[in-house]
């Protein structure tokens, strides 16, 4: 979840050398969409001859050649901002950097580069959105329920998001759904769909599973669907 189609270590050599180790017009990208309290995991697919060393990972979050977290060859991942500290994991062998227990603030644009003289090489470009959906439910009679859904998209700082339902309700309002339940309701599903950095991300819930007194909202959850559709391309 969250990790797209890999680009081949031999594309990628080819990228680096067309763009001079230095062109972001031709830099790989990799777009994630993932869920509140789970993990991202941004890949850096290199072939072994490219001798990275001293690679350090940026965001939008804190400010253009800001690193959180810098790594060199036989030493351990050093994180600098504490937003990240005991969430960052670093697997040397596939190069690849997780963030665990996402929340919406993590949502934004990421960048890997090499640390070097005259000037740094941008080596992968990364969007994260990290999606939620907060539920509240009052019980009614006869095993009915108001439930009112809320959906949201991190995306970045001052990053547009634009929100739908399928299906809609006679009260949406973008990101909110607001809904009345009956027990044949139990298993229909609504889906939030989020369009943000010019890729619609949907979020699947199953609503009347909150209307039970027994089930906290949260559990609603559980066995929510979260994918990365559609992408957008950009011409």
């Amino acid at each position: 979840m969250g990790v797209c189609p890999r680009i081949s270590p031999f594309l990628f050599a080819l990228v680096l050398q067309a763009a001079g180790m230095g062109s972001s017009e031709r830099t790989p990208r990799q777009d994630l969409t993932c869920q509140v309290g789970g993990t991202a995991t941004f890949l850096l697919e290199a072939p072994q001859q490219f001798n990275l060393t001293n690679l350090a990972w940026r965001s939008s979050i804190n400010g253009p050649n800001v690193a959180f977290a810098t790594w060199q060859p036989g030493n351990p991942l050093e994180v600098w901002v504490k937003e990240y500290f005991k969430r960052l994991t670093f697997h040397e062998e596939s190069r690849a950097l997780e963030i665990h227990n996402l929340s919406t603030a993590d949502g934004g644009a990421y960048e890997v580069v090499q640390l070097q003289d005259p000037s740094d090489v941008l080596l992968k470009e990364f969007t994260l959105v990290v999606l939620d959906i907060s539920v509240t439910a009052t019980k009614l009679a006869n095993d009915s329920c108001s439930v009112s859904l809320l959906c949201k998209a991190g995306a970045g700082i001052k990053t547009k998001v634009d929100y739908s339902w399928t299906p809609g309700g006679p009260e949406d309002q973008g990101s909110a759904l607001h809904l009345l339940l009956h027990p044949g309701d139990k298993h229909k599903t609504y889906t939030c769909m989020a369009t943000a950095l010019s890729t619609r991300h949907t979020f699947r819930v199953t609503p009347y599973l909150a209307c039970s007194a027994e089930t906290r909202a949260a559990a609603l959850l559980g066995p929510a669907l979260l994918a990365l559709l559609l992408p957008l391309l950009l011409l």
